[in-house]
Formats: C-alpha cells, structure tokens, sequence
C-alpha cells in the first residue's frame, strides 16, 4: 500500500478540486482522463526503481504539466494564452497522451541495454594545470557578462515577441550558450572532484561561488538553472536514504514554488509581496505561459486537424538549428512560434511538448515513434549511470554530465523541440570538447 499512498493523495487533490464539475449534470469524460494521466504520472514517479532519473522526471514532467496543472486550466475553461478549448480536442490530447504514457512505459520495461565503458570518456585530470584552465574559463565568461548584461540578480531581458526559437539567428545567443555550457561543466567537475577530494576544498568552493555570482538563479533562465544546479548537487549528494525524497520534492517545487519564480525575475518581488499575494499568485500562475505545455499539445492537434501535417519540416529544423538563416531562408521557426501564430497569438515565444512536436511532425505515428526513441534514450542513459554508480565508477564524462542532462531532459520534454536542442547540444559539444581538450592536456585516463 505504500507504494500507492503518494499516488492516491495526488489523485485525491485533483478529485477534490474537480468534485463538482464531476457530479454535474453533464457527463464529461474529459475529467477521468485527467485522473488516469495524473495517477499513472504520480505512481511511475513515485515507484521509480532509482532514486533520480530520467525516466522519474518523465513522469513527473507529464505530473504537473499535461496531468495536473492542464486539469485545472481545464476545469476553469481558461488556458494560457487565451480563452478555452474545444472540448473534442481536450479529448484527442488525452487519449495520445495517455497512448504515449503506454508506450512509454512498455519500451521503458522492457528493453535492457548492455552497459560497456569506453576508455575515451574515463576522467582524471586534476593537475596544477586544472587550476590555470579554470581561470581562463572564468576569466572569459566573466568579460563575456560584463559586456554583455552585467552581473545581474534580477532578470529584465524578456522579450515577448521575439522569434528566440530560432536560435541560431542571434550569434551572440549561441556564444553565450556555450560560454554558460563550459562553466558550468567546469564547476561540476570541480564539485565532483572536491566530493572525491583530487581538489583543494578552497578552489572548490571558490569556483562554485563564483558561478553562483555570474549564473545566479533568479538571472538566469529556468532551463539553464535546472542543467547547473541539478549538476551541482547531485554531483555531491549523489544517493538519498529516502527512495521518496526527489519526486516529493520535485512535485513540491513544480505546485508550490515554481510559480513564484515566475515573478523573481522582476524588480517588485519581495518576501512581503509574496506572503501577501500567496494564493492569487499560484492560481494565476497556472494558467500561464510557464504551464502552456499542455494548451499547445492541444493547439498542435487542433493546427494539423484545420490544415496537415508538416511531414517532417518542423523536425528538419530542429536538428539543423545550427544552419544560420541566411544560408536558409526559408528555415522553420521553432513549433511553438509555428503553432502560436497560426492561432493568432499574441505572445509567441511559447513551447510546444515533445510528444506535440511528433505529432505536428508525422501525427500519432510521430507521437510514438519520438516516445519510442525517449524510452530507450532515458532507459540505457538510466541503467548506464546507476550501474557504474554501483561498482563505484565515478570518475567518467557521462557520469559527472548525467545529472545536468536531466535539467535539460525536462526542456525537452517542454520543448520547443529546436530551442532545446541547441541548448542541449551547446551543453554537450561544450562539454565533451572540453573534456577532451583536457585530457589531451593533462592526460588524464
């Protein structure tokens, strides 16, 4: 019964807020396929068989933002961005989530990937030099904010009607994600290092303050926040006794503060403001755009039902997201921009979720076949770091990264899919290059 009880009480506040909406005269089968999402979501979650992974922020992701922050966009007629939603729509959304959630869940059980550790990712290579390359990262990084926004720890940079989808447009964007990319690689191998002690506990803590000052939480964004800190942290607490203790919390944070967060990034937000305004903020938090993954899965329903698929060309963009625009004119924008102005929004710098992007891509055959890829993605990347966390293999580049990529597995999730690949694979082409430079440098093995 224990495995059930954080499930159930999920379920349960979902059923207490939809009560009378259930009861009513008019059956709407719209609100028991909200229960089905949110208890499936809540019971994997909770009954991961490790402590964090991949897999776990699959379940959570689907949780919060297509199970229970949807129902109450839902139950309220009021979805971000504007107005309700077809009823008829609602109902296609849930029966291809819940299909994805399925197959997901199938692929995800079923498949046992064979672990093998190539020699090319193993690290160990704190010398006097790790130090000096350190410096120079820093050093760079740090002009390259001072020129550029300045130590912030407030954020005023949003821009609500920019194509940001298209990342490669903006050439200084694309430098500060790699910049970003390797500090933030180079702090969590020296967390990771000062945990093992090759490290001086002092450089260590000195480097990971210094980050917090350049990348401080409320001046960054959310993506890039979850990629650092979840990196930071899991690098040096890498077990809990608690097997309950990250989705709690997770789902916690995700109800209760993230919507706060929202307004951190402005000059208003206070302790006092909060305290005050507690109840209308969350409310009204989440019928907004950081919880529209689930009203643009239904707008992208809606986009290919009113005119087709795209066969691929939204997809085609987000690979080659590197292709600059003046070499490819006609170069998709990002899903969700797509998506957002065929519906005539007016903010469109909105996301699109992943299991939407392959349906606006190929329709429910997309939908499953980027389910299938994520399951066995997430289930070998799982099995591989728990595994070598269990015959104490630490020191090796998929194991110091893998935390991070789960901060940037739930951008993915979020999507749209051609932002967070360019995010995630800046992260990556940094990283790994880095790793490499130094093991060439100071020849590490």
């Amino acid at each position: 019964m224990k495995n059930f009880f954080w499930p159930i009480l999920i379920l349960l506040l979902y059923i207490l807020q939809a009560y009378d909406k259930m009861i009513g005269e008019e059956f709407d089968i719209n609100f028991y396929l909200f229960g089905v999402i949110i208890f499936y979501s809540a019971y994997k979650a909770f009954n991961d068989p490790y402590i964090y992974s991949l897999n776990m922020f699959f379940w959570i992701f689907n949780l919060i933002f297509l199970g229970y922050t949807a129902s109450f966009q839902y139950l309220t007629n009021d979805f971000p961005w504007g107005g309700s939603m077809p009823k008829e729509v609602v109902f296609e959304t849930n029966i291809y989530i819940i299909i994805g959630l399925s197959l997901y869940d199938l692929v995800y059980s079923l498949y046992k990937p064979r672990i093998k550790i190539n020699s090319l990712f193993a690290i160990n290579y704190p010398k006097f030099n790790f130090a000096v390359i350190g410096t120079i990262i820093f050093a760079a990084v740090w002009l390259y904010t001072y020129f550029t926004t300045g130590i912030q720890f407030t954020r005023f940079d949003l821009v609500a009607q920019s194509k940001a989808a298209d990342v490669s447009q903006d050439q200084g964007l694309l430098v500060g994600i790699i910049s970003r990319s390797l500090l933030a690689f180079y702090c969590i191998l020296c967390v990771h290092f000062m945990r093992q002690q090759k490290i001086s506990p002092v450089w260590g803590l000195l480097v990971l303050g210094l980050t917090i000052l350049i990348c401080f939480p409320t001046t960054i964004s959310r993506n890039y926040a979850g990629i650092l800190y979840l990196g930071i942290i899991l690098n040096y607490f890498r077990t809990f006794k608690w097997q309950k203790l990250i989705p709690l919390s997770f789902i916690t944070i995700f109800i209760l503060f993230f919507p706060i967060l929202t307004h951190a990034r402005y000059d208003y937000f206070t302790l006092d403001f909060v305290l005050k305004n507690y109840t209308t903020l969350t409310a009204t938090a989440y019928k907004s755009g950081d919880f529209d993954a689930y009203s643009m899965f239904c707008r992208s329903v809606n986009y290919v039902e009113q005119h087709d698929l795209t066969y691929g060309r939204q997809l085609m963009g987000a690979l080659l997201f590197f292709v600059p625009r003046s070499m490819w004119p006609a170069k998709p924008f990002g899903s969700g921009y797509f998506v957002g102005d065929s519906h005539g929004l007016g903010f469109l710098n909105v996301s699109c979720p992943f299991m939407a992007e392959g349906f606006i891509n190929f329709g429910l055959i997309g939908t499953l076949l980027f389910i299938l890829l994520l399951a066995l993605l997430s289930r070998y990347m799982d099995q591989f770091y728990w595994t070598n966390i269990s015959r104490g293999n630490l020191h090796n580049f998929w194991i110091v990264l893998y935390p991070s990529l789960i901060g940037s597995f739930i951008f993915v999730l979020r999507g749209d899919l051609l932002s967070s690949m360019a995010y995630t694979t800046g992260l990556l082409a940094s990283a790994l290059v880095f790793h490499c430079i130094l093991k060439f440098m100071l020849k590490g093995t």
